[in-house]
């Protein structure tokens, strides 16, 4: 949020308040590990609608299997 205090032709103060949108943060785990998909929360957490909460799937970025 961020307050601007502008003058209009008149030279009054004109107040506004500036609202920026929420910047969407990727999906983040551990040093050395990529998110491959969600999976449902271990801990068994809950949303505000009952569903068992979703997590990243963290798995360590290594060596492929043949």
């Amino acid at each position: 949020m961020k307050e601007v205090e502008r003058l209009d032709v008149g030279g009054n103060v004109n107040k506004q308040i500036i609202m920026r949108k929420k910047s969407k943060k990727g999906p983040s785990c551990w040093k050395g590990y990529r998110a491959a998909g969600k999976k449902k929360s271990p801990s068994g957490k809950k949303t505000k609608s009952g569903r068992t909460k979703m997590v990243n799937n963290c798995v360590k970025i290594g060596k492929k299997k043949k």
